[in-house]
């Protein structure tokens, strides 16, 4: 087919598709078996979602905005007073001010995803932002109070600055030991219930 040939076909096939109250996805598959070109189209998908795969959790594309209790609101009281993207520590001998306080579970970051490694010429969008939530592992452990007295906290006990973690600590450390290892979105919880209603489906749909 000759190339204006397929620039017209592409024209009128994308101007059909526009049309359609379809997935992203399930409008490249159209597009790509109506032009001949599905190996194409499902090698760049693959290339692009394998991509989105690897940083979705890489702290050092991901900027931290807050951190949420179970019940999805904001945790002031767990940033250090002067970074609030590095929590308090869970150390020993700390006043209750300077410790971290029970109940810090989900991050909520923004991720702005550059693809200009996968693109042969630059294209308008070729940048994913996206704000979402990543749950962290709760412990129980036993921690002494700056009087001197011990008891148990259960809240995130790992690392302070979370930006410092590498991809392999998150999944490892994190995402192997949770219940949802992948993006969430927390909703305002429904009637007398106190933990957050969480989505993990809707949000990846839509990254």
């Amino acid at each position: 087919m000759p190339n204006y040939e397929s620039a017209y076909a592409y024209h009128l096939d994308t101007a059909a598709l526009c049309l359609l109250p379809i997935s992203p996805a399930a409008y490249l598959d159209v597009l790509g078996n109506q032009l001949n070109v599905s190996t194409i189209v499902d090698g760049n998908k693959f290339d692009w979602i394998n991509y989105y795969k690897k940083n979705w959790c890489n702290f050092e594309k991901l900027t931290i905005l807050t951190f949420h209790n179970s019940a999805g609101a904001i945790m002031p009281d767990a940033v250090l007073p002067n970074n609030s993207t590095v929590l308090k520590s869970t150390a020993d001998n700390l006043a209750a001010g300077d410790r971290l306080p029970s109940n810090v579970r989900f991050v909520r970051v923004k991720l702005d995803l550059d693809f200009i490694p996968l693109i042969r010429e630059p294209q308008p969008n070729h940048i994913l932002s996206v704000e979402y939530y990543i749950e962290l592992l709760q412990d129980t452990r036993q921690v002494i109070m700056g009087n001197g007295q011990p008891t148990m906290l259960t809240t995130w006990h790992g690392i302070d600055d979370l930006s410092t973690l590498a991809v392999e600590q998150v999944r490892e450390d994190i995402l192997s030991r949770v219940t949802y290892a992948d993006p969430i979105e927390l909703k305002q919880a429904a009637f007398n219930v106190t933990n957050a209603t969480i989505d993990n489906i809707e949000i990846c749909q839509k990254i």
